[in-house]
């Protein structure tokens, strides 16, 4: 009897010093008297910040900015980033109201509070195109010039232009893709399936191609011939997913085994997010941490959600 409550003894204080290491870590997460303010979002994406009260003995390891957009009358984050210079220009995607916060993270794990918001900046549809070429950097505007990742996803390496063998030349401009196999009857639209795979037909013979097209409620990427892309896309500085139907993942999505969350314009997101009252903790590659600690001492159970 003696032993097990010994045991029992022993395990409480363990559980004890647990719990504290965490709060420890929690506490030391915010630098006393540093703090990141001077917060401005321009029309053109740039945003700057100044940080004040830096410790001598301390350096900044990266800024995190967590850029969020108006939705339904509500606040939604649009994209976390870690930055490593002074400032950062986002490419927005999607029209709406925009505002940032930053954070300044120092090394060793230790980071200021998140500043105020930044002034809000209304994009409309003039300032990001209609995603398929215009108002947008061409650099990017392409899925690093029509490669097709399928689904490999975030954290594998990029092939180089040029590598997928399911491309090819195309049927060209106003042909259609597989315009020599007949398909689609003049003046129809819709879906069209052809060897290479699934395209979109207009009523007027035209076909969206190199990029992201709004059809029948949902958001579609097509690549240079014209083929819809499934699978992971990055575009615009950001990882996307489209699912096996064809049309971009929002929200919670299961893919390979993981977790993932896309937020409502379809970005990936990483680190800590709140859905639904609930907080959660995103890798580098985006998928979701069960069962284990954060750096900074947060543990996340099965479910993926914050205990502690």
């Amino acid at each position: 009897m003696k032993g097990i409550l010994k045991r029992g003894t022993a395990l409480i204080m363990t559980l004890v010093f647990m719990m504290s290491v965490g709060l420890t870590a929690y506490a030391e997460e915010t630098v006393a008297g540093a703090q990141v303010g001077n917060v401005e979002l321009r029309s053109d994406g740039t945003v700057s910040w100044s940080l004040t009260g830096k410790p001598e003995d301390r350096e900044v390891e990266c800024y995190r900015l967590r850029v969020e957009r108006m939705s339904n009358g509500n606040w939604n984050t649009y994209r976390s980033v870690n930055v490593y210079e002074d400032s950062y220009t986002i490419n927005f995607g999607s029209t709406g109201v925009y505002r940032v916060q930053v954070r300044a993270r120092f090394y060793g794990g230790a980071e200021t509070a998140w500043s105020g918001y930044s002034n809000e900046v209304t994009v409309t549809r003039d300032d990001v195109g209609d995603w398929s070429g215009g108002g947008l950097d061409p650099a990017e505007d392409i899925i690093a010039n029509n490669n097709r990742y399928g689904n490999y996803g975030p954290g594998y390496a990029m092939n180089g232009p040029g590598s997928s063998s399911s491309y090819g030349p195309g049927a060209g401009p106003g042909a259609g893709p597989g315009a020599s196999t007949g398909s689609g009857a003049a003046g129809t639209s819709g879906w069209m399936q052809d060897s290479q795979g699934w395209w979109y037909r207009f009523s007027n013979g035209t076909y969206p191609s190199n990029g992201w097209h709004y059809l029948d409620g949902h958001w579609y990427y097509f690549d240079a011939s014209g083929y819809r892309v499934t699978g992971w896309i990055w575009y615009n500085n950001s990882w996307y997913y489209s699912v096996p139907e064809g049309y971009m993942a929002t929200g919670w999505n299961y893919i390979s085994g993981k977790w993932y969350y896309m937020d409502q314009s379809g970005v990936m997101q990483t680190g800590y997010v709140t859905v639904d009252g609930l907080t959660y903790y995103l890798g580098a590659d985006g998928s979701r941490l069960e069962n284990g600690y954060t750096p900074e001492g947060h543990f996340f159970d099965n479910r993926g959600v914050m205990i502690i």
